[in-house]
């Protein structure tokens, strides 16, 4: 069944140009169930996001669904709500939802968010509760019932409710009949004649008395397919009382998100904090957020289409003097005919002109410090779009403020665990991924730079030799498939050496590609994939050259395998490599060692360690209770890999505090702040204690620190900044889950320890001993004295 059927979630980007904001909307005090003649008023549309690799919110794919109660749930696909990666992990998503009216030819009003409630991959499911983001709009919701009983018999007249891409930004209605069915683990699919496409996916298939019979999930050729719900009525009605799911951060910059796109609809001016830069809008033009880092700018004029697309992104180096290796990396992206200088904003430009299809683009790339622009831009061909454009691009400001960053120079990586620490020439920048880790610029050769990734080993590849590995895996090796999806490029090898080591690097392989133009056959791009081999995962070390000359390219593959991969260390699976300095290694020598005893005497005051082997590896980082014994305490610190006993408060702060490393404010900031309630003074009452405040740089006589309404506290567990109004904390999920159990001191502060909590990755503060003493009981996990000495 899967092999013959096609699943209809898109992603349609500029769809996201139509999505109507109207300024009032009525309030209803209830909802009601609806009939044939006006269903679609229950008919929303999804927009799924994720956090991409920038740790920017990204459309994923757009969807349809169906309000089935009074409150808002909503009936819909799970291939809707989903966001797996290659290596099987849930990746977070947010949801933002549009309401139908019951006009069919005005498209939706999309005031919501939506939490998600449950979801069942098997039977292609999912609930959803919709959340009003924005003042004023309803709270209660019509809605229409579920079949419970019948047979799904051929010829049956049913309709198909939903916004597939086909039909534009209004929602589209089709009706046909039932062709059969077919039943296929437990569940039934229903064979139907109305129409669907990409994007009606999770909408419903109604019945002439207004029920839905079957959710919209694919199609083969003319056919469509919807999933049967009577099977499943008990597990929706079980699960709509579920609570909704934690979906962390990204639930408040969604919200965020969709507000901004709200109130820039008014505005004159848009401006955004970091990098920071400022747009006026004139006339007929409009603003809208494609993504967090992307601006839209459009002409309503009738007859143009013509619009700015603003994009911006940071790099782990200052890409002032680098903007020329993007540039080169553009020219392979589109047909380009046309380069030349220019000035934009007071800072030199590079100018492109490109074909795209059948629109011919202007591309316009600039820098500032550690970020850099892309615009878009497409004038119609006509004189009065492109001095409109030039208007909007006259207008643009943009400051060094808020665009710099620290240089990167080592990242660890814990499951497959390796290290790289890196030069002077190199700078590092951790991605917002599980399966693309990090990447790495080089400052000397701004055409050079490489990306690491985690693949997932099929059992039946572990074992193979690496040149039966390579046969297994050279169609679809990663490096080569995955340029030749971003470039127009053939890929060639030139070059392989199934038995290469280098450093700490050990028989593993090494593939060099040219990548050529399908049309003259001249090199345009040449990349080295580093294939390594660890227990159950394949790292890709993948070194890019924007570049034609194979003997420079040799040169600079050279000095990256001097400069990078030399200074790369390899562990088993989930084994820490252990290098410690000679300070460490004294300090270690100086802790007593355990005593034979079965039990720990609670009242000594020496701390007492024990090596940590065996299970303990799994639970590196964590703080263990003994809940046979008295609730003894043990902390498994990932930096000594050794379990300390936390006996008085003075004890297990004074652990903390030896275990901790350094940590730079601009990595801390990239970990979101856990909060508990804490001891110590709180003299604006804010819920923060002063302490805190002082390690967060707020004000602890003031609990609205930077004026903006919004008390501290509350900001910080939205994720925001509490001293600079709405500037969000640049969280990166991969970066704090790689970070989980380590015990951090802020190096450019006072000393200050935080505590990465392994469960839900993130920091809390270790504010005074009681604080501390607290936070590594209530953060434990409990463990029985026999697992206890198996550590």
């Amino acid at each position: 069944m899967k092999k013959t059927i096609k699943l209809l979630s898109p992603v349609f980007i500029l769809m996201l140009l139509l999505l109507p904001f109207p300024n009032e909307v009525e309030a209803l005090n209830g909802g009601k169930m609806l009939k044939t003649y006006e269903p679609q008023q229950a008919i929303v549309q999804i927009y799924t996001y994720y956090l991409n690799e920038s740790n920017n919110l990204k459309l994923l794919k757009t969807g349809s669904g169906a309000i089935i109660d009074e409150s808002g749930t909503v009936l819909t696909n799970h291939h809707v709500v989903d966001n797996t990666d290659e290596l099987g992990n849930d990746q977070e998503v947010a949801f933002w939802i549009c309401l139908t009216t019951y006009k069919t030819d005005e498209p939706p009003y999309c005031h919501y968010s939506a939490d998600l409630l449950a979801k069942d991959e098997d039977d292609d499911i999912a609930l959803l509760k919709i959340r009003p983001v924005l003042p004023g709009t309803q709270t209660f919701f019509d809605y229409l019932g579920l079949a419970t009983a019948g047979e799904y018999k051929s010829g049956t007249a049913v309709r198909s409710l939903g916004y597939p891409a086909a039909g534009g930004p209004t929602i589209t209605i089709s009706d046909g009949t039932i062709t059969g069915t077919l039943e296929e683990n437990d569940s039934v699919w229903i064979k139907h004649s109305a129409f669907t496409g990409p994007g009606s996916s999770g909408g419903p298939l109604i019945l002439e008395s207004g029920r839905i019979i079957g959710i919209v999930t694919a199609i083969n050729g003319d056919l469509g397919y919807a999933k049967g719900v009577i099977e499943l009525n008990d597990w929706i009605r079980i699960n709509s009382e579920n609570k909704a799911r934690n979906m962390g951060n990204i639930k408040y910059r969604m919200d965020e998100f969709i507000k901004v796109n709200y109130d820039i609809l008014d505005q004159k001016d848009f401006s955004n904090d970091a990098p920071n830069f400022s747009l006026r809008k004139f006339d007929s033009w409009e603003f809208r957020l494609l993504e967090e880092n992307s601006l839209y700018v459009n002409d309503n004029n009738p007859g143009s289409n013509a619009y700015l697309n603003i994009n911006w992104f940071r790099s782990s180096v200052n890409m002032e003097s680098q903007i020329e290796s993007i540039k080169k990396q553009l020219m392979l992206m589109f047909d380009c005919y046309s380069a030349s200088n220019s000035t934009v904003a007071g800072r030199t430009a590079f100018n492109l002109k490109c074909e795209a299809g059948d629109e011919e683009l202007d591309i316009i790339t600039l820098a500032v410090n550690n970020y850099y622009f892309i615009i878009y831009s497409y004038d119609n061909s006509l004189d009065t779009a492109s001095q409109a454009i030039d208007k909007v691009l006259e207008s643009l400001q943009i400051s060094g403020e808020n665009s710099t960053a620290l240089e990167q120079k080592s990242y660890e990586h814990a499951s497959p665990y390796f290290r790289l620490n890196l030069s002077h020439n190199w700078a590092l920048m951790d991605l917002n991924s599980e399966v693309r880790v990090v990447s790495g610029s080089s400052k000397s050769v701004p055409e050079a730079g490489f990306v690491v990734h985690i693949d997932k080993l099929s059992e039946n590849s572990r074992n193979l030799s690496n040149s039966e590995y390579y046969e297994f895996i050279k169609v679809k090796e990663e490096v080569k498939v995955s340029n030749e999806e971003v470039f127009p490029l053939k890929a060639e090898v030139y070059y392989k050496n199934l038995n290469f080591s280098y450093g700490n690097i050990k028989n593993q392989m090494v593939v060099k590609y040219k990548f050529k133009d399908e049309l003259d056959n001249s090199v345009k791009f040449l990349a080295a994939a580093y294939l390594i081999r660890t227990g159950d995962r394949l790292i890709t070390i993948e070194f890019d050259y924007v570049g034609e000359d194979i003997d420079m390219f040799e040169n600079y593959v050279s000095g990256f395998e001097r400069d990078v991969l030399s200074n790369f260390s390899l562990g088993e699976s989930g084994t820490p490599v252990v290098n410690q300095t000679n300070s460490q290694i004294e300090n270690s020598a100086e802790t007593p060692a355990v005593s034979n005893q079965n039990q720990v005497q609670t009242n000594s005051a020496d701390l007492s360690v024990r090596q940590i082997n065996n299970i303990g590896k799994r639970l590196m980082g964590r703080i263990l209770l003994q809940v046979e014994s008295r609730g003894e305490a043990w902390y498994l610190s990932p930096k000594s890999n050794k379990a300390y006993y936390l006996g008085r408060q003075e004890d297990a702060y004074q652990i903390m505090r030896e275990e901790g490393v350094g940590i730079t404010n601009n990595d801390l900031e990239r970990i979101p702040i856990g909060l508990v309630e804490m001891t110590g003074i709180d003299s604006d009452n804010d819920g923060l204690s002063d302490l805190l405040e002082n390690a967060l740089g707020s004000d602890v006589n003031n609990s609205d620190t930077d004026g903006d309404g919004i008390n501290d506290k509350e900001e910080v567990e939205k994720g925001y900044f509490p001293t600079s109004d709405n500037r969000r904390q640049p969280v990166s999920s991969y970066f704090a889950n790689s970070q989980k159990g380590k015990i951090f001191l802020q190096v450019e502060a006072h000393g200050e320890a935080w505590y990465v909590n392994p469960v839900d990755g993130k920091r809390y503060f270790l504010g005074r001993a009681g604080d501390a003493y607290q936070i590594m009981r209530l953060l434990s996990l409990g463990i029985s004295d026999n697992d206890l000495e198996k550590l």
